[in-house]
């Protein structure tokens, strides 16, 4: 018993006590609590006809029951003060022997009985267990439906409320209160009236219908559907019953316990909650049951995606299945379309037969259902008009797997064959495949729903091997689709016409078979005033004659061109490059004259050039004639490295000094001729800056058709000019001016008259095909012996084998973002510091190659406050490895740091480099 609290105070005063009073009742007990928006309770009385009780029933129907705690008053009807009817509040029960005495008792026969056909014997443990908040979902699931479907369970669970104390006749008028955490009345929630005695029926299900899903959904099983009758809850849900249809698909009669009608659900049916679905069937039956004249399926109305109905609303003028416009669907919201479709695609009851083990459904059977509603001591109400329901066979076959193209000929031209993994139609049922073509993939293509006009065939299984692969031969493809990109997908389809996901597309080109004719080549400079920096040998006789092809000499400073000249059938070119005129590697693929190679340029590079044609089948004509370039012309040169300074005992008399100087510098094939120019340390110091430095000779005097005897940066070159490796010997006169070069230590001799040869500084400059001395590291020397340093030109070029003998400093190679291999190092020794602009050199060797070659200018600090360098090498090829070195000089000019070597390979299509490393 509860203590302290007067509840029928508290009743009385919620109905007919004074304002005054209630208001201190309140001050007494506590605020009232206020109910979430959202929160709804429903509260149902039902007589037995059977038997002297009443069933008071409540459950949330929207949002969160809030009270766990209730009290029953009752009055009877036409009398106005109500009566608390329980003497402890009512609560979910909590001892196992309560809850047995509970369905023991006298006259529950029927509940114990159903409870124990879910739960046996133990049925009381098991009511304990499911209400445990962490139990698992299918514990959930029984806490719902148990209280719908059994009468002593909504008891035990606290949800109910068995009146036994009745009058057979009489009407009673019921209200649940909601206790507060003191056990306090704290809010009406509901009233419910019945007659003890009288079972008052009600019209229940309305307007049943057999629904089709249109998906798997429906495979091998029955699905129902009908609306909600305004007394719904009142009965609590609805049992079904099946029987086998006519064999002319009509219903015999049915009834409860008559022969051949079986209960299909083993529990009962409950009624769905409210909610969109009711929103989606008030929308439809005010707006959409006209949408179809002659009574199309409503599943037609929505299909089977939700973006296929959205489609529906305007139809589709590709697809005859949809010729339709429903005005009705196109003014409706989002919200309002979705809550249409979840009701088209809802249903209240499916049947596979899993609950009626001895009477199975049968696939492609015909059977009749009936709805009753059930309240819960038994009684059945009305009932519904028996509908036919057919169980489909809604299982589609696999997807078709591994499907590829290839092309085959077919009456002298190319067609395409499309195979595909053949399916195995004892699991699936496969009996046949469609084949769909089309010249493009839409992005929002619906895969479910393809156009008629799409399909390029049927082949049937029977028709492919077991074990072999499914093949279909497009033959309708004609000659005049070459160079056509089809797409090609396939489905299969079973015996009820369920379609398979529809395969990945594979494309195919059908191509013509007639090679396209070669192209011409015609090599030129750039157009924009390329004046000196290059130069066409296709009139230079003597050129010809050395070179024995038509070459362009140019630079970096004029990109060359390449003229091409294709025959009508071909759309474009291949390029293939080579540096040596042997092996030559494809390129990239051109269809625009003239084109330009995208790379720097490396000194005394030679490159050749061949294109093959290709048209729009893919076919390739034969190799054009080469042509090539061959880079000299103006390109950067470094400054030649004095090893040492001798006095040579040659003595003319005039007063003026002989000497021999031996330095380093790039190779003599690279090379024009060298000059020198003089200048004097002033009392030990810098020369004076506003004095020139005087010239005092040079060699490759052949080469050059004029030479200043002043300071300047221009030399005329002669047309029929000699790399100084046809001119120069490795064979020192016994006496006058020489130049030798010794191919077995790279090292160059001159002897020169030099004048004054006391606090001289030397300025040598390398002059290349461009007519351009080259950079200058001044060497100052006292005229005795040699210099205070032994300086080292790093000559690092074809026929330069030497190795490096100093400490490596770290270099980094990775793949540049817009093409070739970017080369990353530090800025030491010294950083890059104000005043620090000592330069770098790179350097590179290609796979299978021993000489290095120089691939960069001279490279030198952006700003003062960079601590790394970068320089991008665009000129290489995919699957090929290439050793990277950087050197760096000294204020001085001397060599005085390397960086590197470090080794990797061009990755641009993916890791293969299989071929030789450096």
């Amino acid at each position: 018993m509860r203590q302290g609290i007067d509840v029928t105070q508290g009743h009385a005063c919620a109905r007919v006590f004074a304002l005054a009073l209630c208001v201190l009742a309140a001050l007494l007990t506590g605020p009232l609590q206020a109910a979430p928006p959202a929160e709804r309770l429903e509260v149902v009385a039902v007589a037995d006809d059977s038997a002297p009780r009443i069933l008071l029933r409540w459950r949330a129907v929207e949002g969160i029951q809030r009270y766990s705690a209730f009290d029953v008053m009752r009055r009877e009807a036409g009398t106005a003060d109500f009566t608390l009817q329980n003497l402890d509040p009512i609560e979910p029960m909590t001892e196992v022997q309560e809850i047995q005495d509970l369905f023991t008792t006298v006259g529950n026969e029927d509940a114990l009985q159903w409870i124990q056909e879910s739960f046996g014997s133990e049925y009381a443990v098991e009511l304990l267990l499911i209400q445990d908040p962490n139990a698992p979902e299918i514990s959930r699931a029984q806490l719902r439906y148990l209280p719908e479907q059994n009468y002593m369970a909504a008891v035990a669970l606290g949800l109910g409320y068995l009146d036994e104390n009745v009058t057979p006749g009489t009407t009673y008028v019921y209200e649940l209160w909601g206790l507060d955490g003191v056990g306090a009345p704290a809010e009406r929630l509901g009233r419910a009236s019945a007659t003890a005695g009288t079972y008052e029926p009600h019209a229940g299900a309305q307007n049943p219908t057999c629904i089709d899903p249109g998906d798997a959904r429906g495979h091998q099983a029955a699905f129902l559907r009908w609306d909600s009758s305004p007394d719904e809850w009142r009965g609590f849900g609805y049992e079904v019953l099946r029987t086998q249809a006519n064999p002319d698909g009509s219903c015999p009669p049915m009834a409860p316990g008559a022969p051949d009608v079986v209960r299909a659900s083993s529990v009962t049916v409950l009624p769905p909650k409210p909610g969109r679905q009711k929103q989606g069937a008030s929308l439809f039956a005010a707006q959409c049951q006209s949408c179809h004249p002659g009574g199309r399926d409503d599943a037609q109305v929505a299909g089977s995606t939700l973006r296929d109905f959205y489609r529906r609303q305007i139809g589709d003028a590709a697809d005859p299945a949809t010729p339709h416009d429903i005005p009705a669907l196109n003014s409706m919201t989002p919200d309002e379309l979705d809550a249409v479709f979840e009701y088209v695609q809802a249903f209240n009851f499916r049947d596979d037969g899993s609950d009626t083990p001895l009477d199975p459904v049968q696939l492609r059977q015909s059977y009749c259902y009936q709805m009753l509603p059930r309240n819960l001591f038994g009684d059945l109400g009305t009932p519904t008009t028996p509908v036919p329901c057919e169980v489909l066979d809604r299982d589609a076959p696999e997807q078709p797997a591994l499907i590829q193209s290839t092309r085959v000929l077919d009456q002298g031209h190319e067609v395409c064959e499309i195979s595909w993994e053949r399916n195995d139609e004892s699991v699936d049922g496969t009996e046949s495949y469609e084949i769909y073509r089309v010249l493009g993939v839409p992005r929002d293509l619906n895969l479910d729903r393809l156009p008629p006009s799409w399909r390029a065939g049927t082949l049937l299984q029977s028709s492919v091997a077991p074990g072999s692969r499914a093949t279909f031969v497009d033959t309708s493809v004609q000659a005049g689709d070459a160079g056509t990109t089809f797409f090609y997908a396939a489905r299969a389809l079973d015996a009820a016409g369920n379609p398979s996901p529809l395969s990945g597309f594979v494309p195919c080109v059908p191509r013509d078979l007639v090679a396209p004719g070669r192209a011409t080549l015609t090599l030129r400079c750039c157009e924009e005033n390329p004046g000196d920096v290059c130069r066409d040998t296709t009139f230079d006789e003597r050129w010809q004659q050395e070179e024995g092809d038509l070459t362009i000499l140019t630079g970096p400073d004029c990109p060359p061109q390449i003229e091409i000249q294709k025959p009508n059938d071909a759309w474009g070119v291949r390029v293939y490059r080579s540096f040596d005129g042997v092996k030559y590697v494809p390129g990239p693929e051109v269809t625009t004259s003239p084109w330009s190679p995208d790379f720097e340029p490396m000194i005394d590079s030679k490159i050749w050039y061949k294109v093959r044609t290709i048209d729009p089948s893919g076919n390739f004509g034969a190799f054009s004639d080469p042509a090539s370039f061959l880079f000299k012309l103006n390109v950067p040169l470094p400054a030649p490295t004095i090893k040492k300074v001798l006095l040579d005992l040659q003595d003319d008399g005039d007063g003026e000094d002989w000497i021999r100087i031996q330095f380093y510098s790039l190779s003599p094939k690279a090379l024009l001729g060298f000059s020198l120019w003089t200048s004097y340390l002033v009392d030990g110091e810098d020369p004076d800056p506003n004095i020139p430095p005087g010239y005092v000779d040079h060699f490759g005097q052949q080469n050059f058709g004029s030479q200043p005897g002043t300071n300047t940066d221009s030399w005329v070159v002669k047309p029929g000019a000699q790399a100084l490796e046809n001119t120069i010997t490795n064979v020192e006169p016994a006496s006058g001016r020489f130049l030798t070069y010794d191919p077995a230590t790279s090292l160059y001799t001159m002897k020169v008259k030099v004048g004054e040869s006391n606090n001289v500084v030397l300025h040598l400059h390398a002059i290349g095909w461009g007519g351009v001395p080259g950079k200058v590291k001044p060497y100052a020397w006292d005229g005795f012996g040699i210099g205070d340093l032994e300086l080292s030109w790093p000559y690092w070029q074809r026929q330069n084998p030497r190795q490096f003998d100093v400490v490596n400093a770290s270099l980094l190679l990775t793949p540049a973002p817009a093409g070739g291999i970017e080369v990353f190092w530090s800025a030491d020794p010294a950083g890059c510091s104000a005043g620090n602009d000592a330069p770098f050199i790179v350097f590179r060797r290609r796979e299978g190659s021993r000489f290095w070659q120089q691939v960069s200018p001279m490279i030198t600090c952006q700003t003062t406050f960079d601590t790394s360098v970068t320089w991008t090498d665009l000129d290489t090829e995919p699957d090929t490895w290439y050793t990277y070195t950087v050197v760096r000089y000294d204020l001085n000019g001397e060599f005085s740091f390397q960086y590197g070597p470090d080794t990797t390979c061009h990755l641009p299509a993916g890791p293969t480099c299989s071929g030789p490393q450096p």
